[in-house]
């Protein structure tokens, strides 16, 4: 059977109108059908089947070989159909074998995707820069997850619940005022200037919403992403350095409590 010319061709990117596509339950079960029939199940464990995947859909990719600057190789369609049901058949296998529903699975993948590539970014930009952006961010977010670092700075959590960071005091004879700051926070600033050094700069700069508060309320922290949040609390640290003070305030206001707190939470599996 020869299939209709790309132009012709019908699709939900083409057609909106058309459902997306599928795998009926009838032609799935021929699919088990099939392998039963032939005694090949005991064969087919996981990780064959996860090879045999990575198998076909090279070959999928040996059928675009030499095509150069013809992205869609119109005449190949048949062998690129051919390759793909490979592809389908193996993974519909694999998901049998493991006890997965591809439907249940797909949606899950998809709800973490949502989160991932948020519509609202790409739309902003549809070039593929914009995928990438996002890929490195989370790719950044995976790494500082890692980082024996961030265990330093979650932990000043616990003496924030006990201590206070530190109290106003005056030399001179009281002309002078500054604070006296515990030796546990100042370690913390360079627990949270080490952990934030590992990442891209560019990242931190624009992680922050645009026209951000000066004084975030708790809601507004809630929502910041894992890098807004790392780079909301640079800010913070970094302030003490122009304003002495600036620390204490955001220790006592509850910001610094809500932004380790939206960071532990981001940490969280």
């Amino acid at each position: 059977m020869s299939l209709p010319p790309h132009s012709a061709a019908q699709s939900s990117q083409s057609n909106p109108k058309l459902p997306p596509p599928a795998i009926s339950a009838e032609t799935a079960a021929r699919l088990l059908a099939f392998r039963d029939a032939r005694r090949w199940a005991p064969k087919h464990n996981p990780k064959d089947l996860a090879a045999s995947i990575v198998i076909e859909a090279a070959e999928l990719l040996e059928v675009f070989q030499w095509s150069g600057d013809d992205l869609e190789c119109r005449d190949k369609h048949e062998q690129m159909e051919d390759e793909l049901a490979d592809v389908f058949a193996y993974a519909l296998l694999l998901a049998d074998r493991i006890g997965a529903s591809p439907d249940q699975i797909l949606l899950k993948k998809l709800e973490k995707l949502e989160k991932k590539y948020p519509a609202e970014v790409c739309r902003r930009d549809p070039l593929l820069e914009t995928y990438e952006t996002l890929k490195t961010a989370e790719r950044t977010r995976r790494e500082m997850l890692e980082d024996p670092q961030l265990q330093r700075v979650l932990g000043f959590l616990d003496f924030l619940h006990e201590h206070s960071v530190g109290a106003w005091t005056s030399a001179s004879d009281g002309r002078v005022f500054f604070v006296a700051y515990d030796r546990a926070a100042v370690n913390f600033w360079q627990a949270v200037e080490d952990w934030t050094s590992h990442f891209p700069a560019k990242m931190l700069e624009n992680a922050l919403p645009e026209n951000f508060a000066a004084r975030p309320s708790a809601k507004d922290i809630a929502e910041l992403s894992f890098a807004g949040a790392a780079a909301l609390l640079k800010k913070i640290v970094r302030e003490e350095r122009i304003h002495d003070g600036a620390f204490l305030s955001a220790a006592e206001s509850g910001v610094l409590k809500c932004v380790l707190e939206r960071l532990q939470s981001l940490a969280e599996p």
